[in-house]
């Protein structure tokens, strides 16, 4: 989470992202607190999912199974974002 000081009122403003607390700075009106949790738990599933596709890589590499390997490889691509 990134925060910020408003000269105005002297309170501290919190984003989940840069892109949000740069919005924040221009007047943009900050994302509802709902949003900002589900956001952050969308990201924490599909990091979970993640880690579950990577570790089954794992297994699959090592039991000499490399169609499955690449098909999870593939998996795992949609759930990264691109670098």
């Amino acid at each position: 989470m990134l925060a910020q000081l408003l000269p105005d009122e002297r309170k501290l403003e919190w984003a989940p992202t840069l892109s949000d607390a740069e919005a924040l700075l221009v007047g943009a009106p900050a994302k509802p607190v709902a949003a900002v949790q589900q956001d952050l738990g969308a990201s924490e599933d599909k990091l979970s999912r993640a880690r579950a596709v990577f570790e089954e890589m794992k297994r699959q590499y090592a039991a000499g199974n490399f169609a499955r390997y690449g098909e999870l490889l593939d998996e795992l691509g949609k759930l990264l974002p691109p670098p």
